[in-house]
């Protein structure tokens, strides 16, 4: 995790998957979720609070998963090194980078013995045994003959070629045991209903459960497909099946898998073009996302997709949308397959899904959020981000009539998914079953229904993420835009704010004009008070009563602020936010700290670099560093208020 996040001196690292070091970190995980809940959320600035929520969050679903132990369950957890988004990320010299791959490679050996200890007859289901076998094998084919590859340099490259052969002996030796353990695995993939719940209330702050779940999957597909009848009609001129028009699209492709790609990389930077002209969001600084072929190692368990962010501690902004590739280009079944499901009519939806303003400009938004916020995020907010920005992008226009299709029929897969995921681990359907509903209902090529399906066992509750958490932030637009705020400031706020499960993320950002909601947002306070303070800081005097407002009189600020007699006279530390200035990020308003005069963007952008300031100096008073505003804001007694006769800052 270390180093996914960009954190230096763990590149070398695999995970201790040791039986011992799965019950040390199940252990610290409950520690530290007693220590978060125990702790007493009173003296926390409400930032601060929303973090201690999110931690809370993140470490009670983990303890929702404990004692399901897919530790003892799956391979898939043991067997990917990492290696590859090494390369791509490219955070490192190559020669770095080929010692980090080699110590890695290495160093499988080890964990795949680990995991022959682990794996369990009784718990683990064959299903997902075989999966893992399948990814292994792939595992062998990348490690012998393509990890090598990633490196420019002969040298480098002979390095990796001789440790890549140590690795794919050790998934050889591993895949062998997969052969033998699979016939003997009776175990269930089904999670259950009771600790389904449990990951949707703890976890994802949910309130509804696995068969309401179900039933919103279940009415949001019958009002879909009343949508798609009605585009399909539009297009065709005539009351039509959707299906039959969908499955007529399916066969309009590229003539290859290389042409597809190309077509992907196209329609982004079609998408990227129209955020930027419709002023729908604003576009973070240097921000890069490469349309590239699937990593080998992944083409066995993932036939969809996929997209891998830059560090979050790194500055790098160049992600990578990564299109589905054949594992054996001569199987024109699966090249007709992949072709079919990721033919034009459908691309324009997955460009916006993975790259804009999807998953790329989401991540990329969000690497100015708050510490912790980097960290720990729930795939219900982040998947849902992706699916609401599919439908946001439609009601811009963005898409033809058929590319309308293409984008109702995603959703309506979503909807699918929500069924076939609750129904597969509850027990009510089977494997078969669910692949022939994802085959008819979804109209999923067999061969990619079933590795989805395959995917839904192995990775429970996450197909049902995507529309669960579309719709929870359809909502939150609305309400936002009934306040009066503008979808620019939505998503702006909305994404910059990290990837908390959406209820937390909703309340961290309040509505829009209200400048109380959680600190020193974007708007001006709704409720001030005057003191009579004279110019010279550092002396307060009374006011003689009378509000020149016509009110009930004025209230001093230090009957709500007792931290007025720490401001001093300052000097703006730049005609911007500092941070994004060093970092290349943006801001929406500027916020002064008045005891040192550091200027740090509001919490409606999405760095929050005042409140990071007041976080790592504890200074508590700021002012507004915006023209024509006058209002101060204390951190700790969480007031808004004016001081009348002190001279107010403005940038230029």
């Amino acid at each position: 995790m270390a180093a996914a996040l960009g954190r230096d001196g763990f590149d070398h690292r695999l995970d201790d998957c040791s039986a011992a070091g799965f019950e040390r970190r199940t252990a610290g995980d409950r520690d530290w979720l007693r220590r978060f809940t125990d702790f007493d959320p009173g003296t926390l600035t409400s930032e601060q609070a929303t973090d201690r929520e999110l931690v809370i969050a993140q470490l009670g679903r983990r303890q929702s998963l404990a004692g399901w132990e897919e530790w003892r369950r799956s391979p898939e957890g043991y067997l990917e090194t990492g290696i590859t988004e090494l390369f791509l990320l490219a955070m490192r010299s190559e020669a770095e980078l080929t010692d980090a791959a080699v110590a890695r490679l290495q160093g499988i050996g080890a964990v795949l013995d680990e995991a022959e200890k682990n794996l369990d007859p009784p718990l683990a289901s064959r299903l997902v045994v075989d999966r893992g076998l399948a990814g292994c094998v792939a595992n062998i084919g990348f490690a012998r003959e393509e990890v090598a590859g990633l490196a420019t340099d002969p040298g480098n490259r002979r390095r990796l070629r001789a440790a890549g052969e140590v690795g794919a002996r050790a998934y050889e030796k591993f895949a062998r045991f997969l052969s033998d353990l699979a016939p003997r695995c009776t175990g269930s993939f089904a999670l259950g209903e009771e600790r389904y719940d449990d990951v949707l209330r703890r976890g994802e702050l949910l309130d509804t459960d696995v068969r309401a779940l179900r039933q919103q999957g279940w009415d949001e597909y019958h009002r879909v497909a009343g949508q798609l009848a009605e585009v399909t009609s539009r297009i065709t001129g005539r009351p039509r099946d959707w299906a039959a028009a969908v499955r007529e699209l399916q066969l309009v492709h590229p003539p290859s898998i290389d042409d597809m790609r190309s077509e992907y990389e196209r329609v982004c930077l079609e998408a990227r073009r129209f955020i930027t002209e419709r002023d729908l969001v604003t576009n973070p600084p240097d921000e890069h996302c490469s349309v590239m072929p699937a990593p080998v190692a992944v083409r066995a368990t993932l036939a969809v997709a996929c997209y891998i962010a830059p560090p979050m501690f790194k500055p790098s902004r160049n992600g990578h949308f990564f299109v589905p590739y054949p594992v054996d280009a001569d199987d024109e079944d699966e090249v007709r397959g992949l072709l079919e499901s990721n033919a034009p009519y459908s691309m324009a939806t997955t460009a916006v899904h993975e790259a804009y303003p999807g998953h790329h400009w989401h991540l990329m938004t969000m690497k100015g959020a708050r510490e912790i916020r980097r960290v720990f995020g729930s795939a219900y907010f982040i998947e849902g981000w992706a699916l609401y920005a599919e439908g946001m992008m439609r009601d811009a226009g963005f898409f033809t009539p058929e590319q309308e299709l293409g984008q109702l029929e995603a959703r309506l897969f979503r909807a699918a998914r929500i069924v076939v995921d609750t129904s597969l681990h509850t027990g009510e359907m089977s494997f078969d079953e669910a692949v022939g509903f994802m085959h008819e209902k979804a109209l999923l090529p067999l061969p990619t229904a079933r590795s989805e399906v395959a995917r839904y066992c192995a990775w429970p509750t996450q197909a049902s993420a995507y529309l669960t958490g579309a719709m929870a932030i359809e909502r939150a637009r609305d309400a936002w835009m009934a306040g009066g705020g503008s979808l620019k400031g939505f998503h702006d706020s909305l994404a910059g704010s990290g990837a908390m499960p959406v209820g937390l993320a909703v309340r961290s950002i309040g509505l829009p004009g209200s400048a109380l909601r959680h600190g020193p947002e974007a708007s001006p306070p709704r409720r001030t008070a005057r003191t009579g303070w004279p110019v010279r800081f550092g002396r307060r005097s009374q006011h003689d009563g009378g509000d020149p407002d016509g009110g009930h009189g004025m209230t001093d600020a230090e009957e709500f602020c007792h931290h007025l007699d720490q401001a001093q006279e300052v000097t703006p530390s730049s005609n911007g936010c500092e941070d994004c200035l060093r970092e290349g990020g943006n801001w929406v308003h500027l916020r002064l700290c008045m005891l040192c005069g550091h200027v740090g963007c509001c919490d409606s952008s999405p760095g929050h670099h005042a409140t990071g300031h007041f976080d790592r100096t504890s200074h508590p008073l700021i002012q507004s560093f915006e023209p024509g505003e006058e209002w101060w804001w204390c951190y700790v007694d969480e007031f808004a208020f004016e001081v009348e006769g002190v001279p107010s800052f403005e940038h230029t």
